[in-house]
This record gives C-alpha cells, structure tokens and sequence, in this order.
C-alpha cells in the first residue's frame, strides 16, 4: 500500500481536503499487481523450507539444553562427591 502504483490509483479515488479518504467500495477498485503463479510457487517453497527449518531448531534446542543439564549434573555430582570416591579407593 505503499508502493507508487498503489499512491498512484488511490490518488484518483480519493476525496476530502484535511483527511483524504478513500470509501471501502473504491478501495476495492485498485489494482494490486501479484507475480506469476511460478514465482508466487517458488516463494511459497522457499518459505515451507525455511519454517522447516525453524521448527527443526525449535525442537532440538530444549532438546540440547536438558542433555548440556544432564551433563552438568553428572560433573557437579562427580566433583561434590570427589573425596569420598577417593577415600572409598583407597580402602
């Protein structure tokens, strides 16, 4: 809507002199220029990968974040208890 073809076409609809307005009918008058159906396919393929791909991440990150927790536990658990594995191996 804010393109010069669109400025252009509302410009010879429109009406007033402090608010120009345009009426709900001849708003529906103008002319908006859409690519070819190949392009607007080939948008669309573009778009579905790429969301694809969002959502890929999207549930493998809360998947990365527990295991990087896990791991943190096990290392913290490991040192905390450190000298009581050591004084168990001497034995």
């Amino acid at each position: 809507m804010q393109t010069e073809i669109f400025t252009q076409q509302k410009k010879k609809i429109a009406y007033g002199i402090k608010v120009i307005e345009v009426s709900p009918k001849n708003l529906c008058k103008i002319k908006i220029p859409l690519p070819p159906l190949a392009v607007q396919q080939e948008i669309v393929s573009i778009l579905d990968t790429f969301e694809n791909l969002v959502n890929g991440f999207n549930s493998g990150i809360p998947q990365e974040i527990q295991a990087r927790k896990k791991q943190y536990e096990y290392y913290r658990d490991r040192l905390l208890h450190f000298k009581e594995l050591e004084s168990q191996s001497e034995i």
